[in-house]
């Protein structure tokens, strides 16, 4: 059976930059008073998260929800609430991102494989982040270009480079869990939870348990944009 084949479950061929028809966000707290709310949120905001609050009705009552970033995905929103709870907030559950939510980005994850029994991280002599995993009795190298996730069997190509360089991401500890960071020209902004192991263009490539990723910034969803409440 072919490497590829055997991978089929591992490797991402998701590399889409088109934007999905909708997000996902993570609420940490629903409070009646808007100034605990806006303490809450530039106490996370102080913390690198991409916090924001917006008015909610419920039973005829008002409250301010307290939420934390735009994802692209839901399993990459489940990571972050992940993350936050009894760490960082004493809660944090997933919720799909309004379409009027104070957010100025998203986070898009592509998983780059399941992390198997056997894997380890090489230094590639092209610079990409590349990553040796065995499954089943087969090996393969599963590589990120830039701007995917590519497997590299015995015989066959590397892919080409779509760039090495780009934004500076470093590692932060909020409540103690470890996150990736991104220098941004509005200051340091967390992206992603678990720990860095690599970089390719505008992505960081980041070690969590159970799955290695390749995060990064992404423009907020034109079908969320105008209309709705936060």
């Amino acid at each position: 059976m072919l490497v590829a084949a055997l991978l089929a479950t591992l490797a991402s061929a998701q590399a889409s930059p088109q934007a999905p028809a909708s997000a996902w966000t993570v609420q940490t707290v629903a409070l009646r008073d808007l100034r605990q709310a806006d303490t809450v949120v530039a106490e996370l905001k102080n913390l690198g998260f991409d916090a924001y609050d917006g008015f909610a009705m419920h039973d005829g009552k008002q409250f301010v929800r307290v939420r934390v970033g735009c994802y692209t995905d839901r399993a990459a929103a489940q990571a972050v609430a992940d993350a936050l709870a009894k760490h960082v907030t004493e809660q944090a559950v997933v919720a799909t991102l309004s379409p009027r939510a104070k957010v100025a980005r998203c986070v898009r994850e592509d998983i780059g494989f399941l992390t198997p029994a056997h894997w380890q991280r090489i230094d590639a002599a092209d610079g990409l982040p590349t990553f040796h995993v065995k499954l089943g009795g087969q090996s393969a190298d599963v590589v990120y270009n830039g701007r995917r996730w590519v497997v590299v069997q015995d015989g066959s190509p590397r892919p080409v480079s779509a760039a090495l360089t780009g934004p500076a991401f470093v590692t932060a500890h909020p409540g103690g869990v470890p996150w990736v960071a991104q220098e941004t020209p509005g200051g340091t902004r967390l992206l992603c939870p678990g720990k860095l192991v690599g970089h390719a263009g505008d992505a960081a490539i980041v070690e969590r348990p159970g799955e290695v990723v390749a995060c990064q910034f992404a423009a907020v969803p034109a079908t969320l944009a105008k209309g709705g409440s936060p």
